[in-house]
């Protein structure tokens, strides 16, 4: 993935670590009437791995997409970051 210098980010190359997995939300006493009790999302969880800078790249995604697959997390990773930087 290639990352574009921006203010303390240094251009590169990131080589990212990437897993997945359906998670349950839970419905909480502050939550609006009329939500669910509960809601099965999947969550996609990509690192960038090999470099330790400070600002080295984590995120934790959420989808109502059923992911299957890495190239299924791929493409919902992919499909968030275009046109970001």
């Amino acid at each position: 993935m290639l990352v574009d210098a921006k203010e303390g980010r240094t251009k590169r190359t990131a080589q990212m670590g990437i897993g997945y997995r359906e998670v349950e939300i839970t419905k909480t006493a502050t939550t609006s009437k009329g939500v669910a009790p509960w809601g099965k999302l999947w969550l996609i969880a990509a690192k960038e791995t090999g470099y330790e800078g400070k600002d080295r790249i984590c995120w934790h995604l959420l989808t109502t997409i059923s992911i299957e697959r890495v190239a299924m997390a791929e493409l919902c990773i992919q499909s968030g970051t275009v046109g970001d930087g």
